[in-house]
């Protein structure tokens, strides 16, 4: 809203009110206290770190490598391998938007306090030198202006229509990842519309709960299902370990992990063939037989399903309010289904 009131006249394109955007969101410093930011930067830092401690005492546990073994050369020296690893990865990546290295550079030092704060608490129980703690530096360094995922901080703005002198219209989303060092953090992805592009509609908004009407199981039953067939084959392992013999024991343990990672894919692609035979292909079968003022009610269900979902378990309201819908058809064009203001009209008659 603060933007929309510094725009005193249409832009000629979709991008210009993008830039128009980013650059007021750059020049607010005032929005994002100092504190804040520091707040951030810890937990983006501390969840991609804890990533990285993983993999690491994964390769301890794998190796066999006990604690006590922690302080020898070789086991340093494989730690240190993996974090270079690592640095690798990040080099591979594309720089957020309107950051790169040379700034990294320049802030890090009036940074270090979050930063180090949670390099000492993801790394007080991994083997450790001078050479891990420069590899750590240099991959914080690193998340400071790189296109990492950042799950549980992004924000999504998008953008969808026409400037003033666009033919088709366009759809420009922007993945807000935080402030760090007065800086946003910026992700940029364009869809321009041609005659050749194939469309659809895509919900910026919730939608879980109409997935799993449609499919007929929530994405979680799956990894529910993994995670079942895993500890399945765990306790396989574990029994073949008191049956076989120790030298048939590796290759049948080598067997069980082989299965494991292909069952599930196969498990995965199940779950979508027996969802697209016995609810989807015929959901979207009867669909091209309904009429018009049909499939405006069932769009219009379907939203409030999403919203009864959200009411009756305390869910974050990204849906919500009246719901209007909208037909539009080849001979009549645009029309209104179903709107608000028409119904306070129709009251008022």
């Amino acid at each position: 809203t603060e933007w929309n009131r510094t725009l005193s006249k249409p832009f000629a394109t979709l991008d210009d009110y993008v830039e128009s955007f980013t650059s007021w969101l750059s020049h607010r410093q005032d929005l994002f206290s100092e504190e804040a930011q520091a707040d951030f930067l810890e937990g983006l830092v501390t969840d991609y770190l804890l990533e990285v401690r993983g993999t690491i005492l994964n390769h301890l546990k794998e190796a066999n490598v006990s604690p006590e073994s922690w302080h020898e050369q070789s086991v340093l020296d494989s730690v240190n391998d993996i974090l270079s690893r690592d640095i690798e990865y990040l080099d591979n990546l594309d720089d957020l938007e309107g950051l790169n290295e040379k700034w990294a550079d320049s802030r890090y030092a009036t940074l270090l306090t979050p930063i180090s704060s949670a390099i000492e608490y993801v790394f007080d129980d991994v083997p450790r030198d001078s050479v891990s703690d420069s590899k750590y530096k240099e991959i914080t360094r690193r998340i400071l202006f790189k296109r990492i995922y950042a799950g549980k901080y992004d924000a999504k703005i998008a953008f969808v229509g026409y400037g003033e002198r666009d033919i088709y219209p366009r759809h420009t989303w922007v993945d807000f990842q935080g402030v760090v060092g007065d800086k946003p953090r910026l992700v940029r992805d364009t869809i321009v519309i041609t005659p050749d592009f194939d469309c659809s509609l895509r919900t910026h908004a919730q939608d879980e709960a109409i997935h799993t009407f449609l499919r007929a199981y929530h994405s979680s039953f799956l990894n529910v299902a993994r995670n079942v067939q895993s500890e399945t084959l765990d306790l396989l392992k574990s029994k073949a370990s008191e049956m076989i013999s120790e030298s048939d024991t590796k290759a049948y343990l080598e067997a069980i992990e082989t299965i494991r990672s292909e069952r599930a894919e196969v498990l995965r692609d199940a779950f979508s063939k027996a969802s697209d035979e016995d609810f989807v292909d015929p959901f979207t079968s009867t669909l091209s037989g309904l009429p018009s003022t049909s499939l405006g009610k069932m769009a219009e269900n379907l939203i409030e399903l999403q919203i009864l979902r959200q009411s009756s378990q305390a869910i974050q309201d990204t849906v919500g309010g009246p719901v209007d819908v909208a037909v539009i058809t080849l001979d009549k064009g645009f029309q209104w289904f179903r709107h608000k203001t028409l119904d306070d009209l129709w009251g008022d008659i």
